[in-house]
Parts: C-alpha cells; sequence; structure tokens
C-alpha cells in the first residue's frame, strides 16, 4: 500500500536526548505534516515529551533531524 507522498517510513526519537532540552519542540515547529505531538510532564520537572508520531504522514523532508539541536531523531525508509 503506498500512501499519497509514495513513503514508508520510521521515525524514532532517542528520549534520553530529546529530554536534555527543557520545552525544545524545535521538531514539532518545523514538520510541514504535523507528525509529532507533545505532552508535558509534571512528574519529569516539566520536561515535554514525545506523545506522538504519526509516521503515516511523513514525507522524509529532514526539516526535523537538520534542526534538532540534540540529534535526538533517526528516519528510517522501510522500502
Amino acid at each position: 500500500m503506498v500512501k499519497i507522498m509514495g513513503m514508508f517510513v520510521k521515525v524514532e526519537i532517542n528520549n534520553n536526548k530529546c529530554k536534555k532540552v527543557k520545552n525544545c519542540k524545535i521538531c514539532e515547529e518545523v514538520c510541514p505534516v504535523e507528525i509529532f505531538k507533545f505532552e508535558k510532564l509534571e512528574e519529569n520537572n516539566g520536561i515535554i515529551s514525545v506523545i506522538e508520531e504519526n509516521e503515516d504522514e511523513c514525507i522524509f523532508c529532514n526539516l526535523c533531524l537538520e534542526k534538532c539541536p540534540q540529534k535526538a531523531i533517526t528516519i528510517k525508509k522501510l522500502y
């Protein structure tokens, strides 16, 4: 089954790296198809955490990879 953009990808976020920058959300801001969703975890000293990655919508533009200050994101093509 081919998606609209013809991409099958696996988006992975290294939570240990991602949580080093409090309230960053750069990946959410730069993603043109809004695959990232966050929540604030009070038990985690207010550090945000990715709660959803809508991989089916990813168009493999690499903006999140390029802009992530912690290099916490990897995207793998599955085809």
